[in-house]
């Protein structure tokens, strides 16, 4: 880090003479979350969101709160719990008031978990790597950040940065727009607004072919072992971008990838051309890192097809 001191995101793009292959190139890595992965077991608290409920601490990562409102200062009055030294005592009353209703304190895996069911797809790449307007901002913002570190791994890969971006309808908000208001970027969505999208979907994968991969990638010979499977995170880089194919032919993005006990079942959020966004259709995912650019912190493994059916509405 003390070698990246003073550099910017835009000499580091310069130097390394695309921003697509230079984030290609980072060691596979995911965003730490700053509290216990688990506080019983991660199938434990997945299982007490639906059952029972589950507490999440979001003051380690979500820190600040923005309260408004005609009553604001009586709400505080009336529930405020008095300096942050306090924390750990209001934590433990709840925790023990809660006990005899099921109540389960979530740890960090689970927490990145929720959103095989939520389906939402957090931290698209930023789209701010190729466009000249912002070549300032790039030579302002500090390589040593998310927007430099941020690895792009998985089974698609190309040398256009812009191929990563997604756009409002890819994640889900395009019913969101609208165009009776001013608004920064406005311009840019009525132009997107009439083209063909890809819509959100959860790829929900085959049970055999999930199974043949774990035992591939124990059991197999080396040359020949997949990619592995961890769980309940089974994306293995911040930003996963695995080939969605059907008939041989790219039809969208697979992003994060994972399984929890509530729908049983190993998943992936994908992106996928409104057309073939059909409920229960055949899809197949290529699973592994592309060939032609390697992790140093990833084993070696072959790439694999795994069957996967399309469901437009959240797994249960």
């Amino acid at each position: 880090m003390e070698t990246l001191a003073g550099v910017s995101l835009q000499q580091a793009i310069d130097q390394a003479g695309n921003p697509a292959r230079m984030l290609r190139s980072l060691p596979a890595m995911h965003y730490e979350m700053p509290f216990e992965p688990e506080y019983s077991t991660w199938r434990d608290e997945q299982r007490a969101w639906k059952e029972t409920t589950v507490l999440f601490d979001q003051s380690h990562h979500m820190t600040d709160l923005y309260v408004k409102g005609p009553d604001v200062k009586r709400l505080f009055s009336d529930l405020g719990v008095g300096p942050a030294e306090g924390g750990r005592a209001v934590l433990d009353a709840l925790l023990d008031a809660g006990e005899r209703f099921g109540l389960r304190q979530g740890g960090s895996i689970s927490y990145v978990s929720t959103i095989y069911e939520s389906g939402w797809i957090p931290s698209p790449i930023p789209a701010i790597y190729g466009d000249d307007r912002l070549a300032a901002y790039r030579s302002w913002l500090p390589v040593a950040g998310l927007e430099g570190f941020a690895s792009i791994g998985g089974s698609f890969a190309s040398d256009n940065i812009e191929d990563y971006y997604a756009t409002p309808w890819d994640l889900g908000y395009g019913r969101n727009i609208r165009f009776d208001h001013d608004f920064i970027g406005r311009e840019a969505l009525e132009r997107r607004a009439s083209q063909p999208h890809r819509r959100k979907v959860w790829l929900r994968w085959n049970e055999a072919d999930a199974a043949r991969v774990f035992a591939d990638n124990l059991y197999r010979e080396a040359s020949a072992r997949p990619m592995r499977l961890d769980l309940p995170i089974t994306s293995f880089t911040h930003f996963q971008f695995d080939q969605v194919r059907k008939h041989g032919r790219m039809v969208g993005l697979a992003t994060f990838s994972g399984y929890t006990v509530n729908i049983d079942c190993l998943c992936a959020l994908a992106m996928i051309d409104e057309p073939e966004a059909v409920d229960g259709a055949e899809v197949t995912l290529l699973w592994g890192q592309d060939p032609e650019m390697p992790k140093p912190n990833l084993e070696p493994h072959v790439q694999t097809e795994i069957r996967a059916t399309i469901s437009t509405t959240p797994l249960t």
